[in-house]
């Protein structure tokens, strides 16, 4: 890509660009900053041989590219300049661009089009940027593969299950953040010092963990006994009003938005119903009043077992009733 650069190189490091036509320069640019960009990879994922080669590609890219900045702003700076000797202003007295700065532009822009046109450039660097994305999944999907195939074979259960952070520290990186891990082309670079926590400090933690694993399977317990009644109860014709205690078990944040899950337990009917009131569903197919676009419910008789057991599961959960 830069090789035409490349061929004209002047004293030192500098480079000469009085061959490239306008329209050249401005591709050559675009074309040195993707560059740029994709090199900015994690170089500590890497050999230290490789990292360092493409580290050094990189500042050789930037200096380039510095260059190209500064013979674009001088170009830029000469061709306002003339624009101001042939029509006196860029603007005109209204703030609007002068017809003579406009016709500039538009000279310039075909120029970028036509050199696109005749090299082909577009195609080629669409070509190149799914060539580049091909590789890169392949390379995300090799490694992930390779990662489970290692955790397989060499797996650890001699690690602390917790940590306790003794100190923390983050620097910020501010450019090139690709290259130490930072995620980004700028951020913070953080660290911490760790040691084995103790039963005492890993107390709140167990407990999180445990309540959140009894209101999943307490999830799972409700949803079969959802999927129960469904199977085994009826499906009024309706329109019908379920009366009873209404516990939302699932999805209670959506409810207003014509989703969620609930039970409603009465003297008489124990419903499981489905809340179908959303924009683009079927509500034809509703049989359940819900003050909104309505529901699609089921129902068995009710027993006092049944209802203990989902209030029971539904105090673990935590729904909304």
């Amino acid at each position: 890509m830069l090789a035409t650069l490349h061929a004209r190189p002047a004293a030192g490091d500098r480079l000469r660009f009085d061959h490239l036509s306008d329209a050249e320069l401005v591709c050559v640019r675009n074309a040195s900053a993707r560059l740029r960009r994709r090199l900015k990879i994690k170089t500590r994922d890497l050999d230290s041989a490789t990292g360092a080669e493409l580290v050094g590609a990189l500042d050789r890219i930037r200096r380039i590219a510095d260059q190209l900045d500064a013979e674009a702003y001088r170009r830029s700076r000469q061709a306002n300049r003339g624009d101001a000797l042939r029509s006196g202003s860029r603007e005109t007295s209204e703030g609007g661009p002068t017809p003579e700065y406009v016709a500039y532009r538009e000279r310039r822009d075909a120029q970028v089009n036509a050199w696109k046109l005749a090299t082909d450039f577009d195609r080629r660097a669409k070509e190149w940027e799914t060539a580049r994305r091909t590789h890169e999944d392949a390379e995300r999907a090799a490694g992930k593969a390779i990662g489970v195939e290692l955790e397989q074979q060499f797996a650890r259960d001699d690690g602390p299950e917790f940590l306790f952070v003794v100190s923390a520290t983050r620097r910020y990186v501010r450019e090139d953040g690709l290259s130490f891990g930072v995620g980004d082309d700028a951020g913070y670079l953080y660290s911490a010092v760790c040691r084995p926590a103790t039963e005492s400090e890993a107390a709140a933690l167990v407990a999180r963990r445990e309540a959140a694993r009894r209101r999943k399977e307490a999830g799972a317990k409700l949803a079969a006994i959802a999927e129960r009644i469904r199977e085994t109860g009826e499906r009024p014709h309706g329109p019908e009003v379920a009366e009873g205690e209404r516990l939302v078990w699932d999805g209670a944040e959506s409810v207003i938005y014509g989703g969620g899950r609930w039970f409603t337990l009465g003297p008489e009917w124990i419903w499981s119903i489905a809340n179908n009131g959303s924009d683009g569903g079927d509500w034809s197919v509703n049989n359940v009043r819900t003050g909104g676009a309505g529901a699609v419910g089921w129902r068995v008789a009710a027993t006092a077992e049944l209802a203990a057991e989902i209030r029971s599961l539904f105090k673990i959960v935590g729904g909304d009733s």
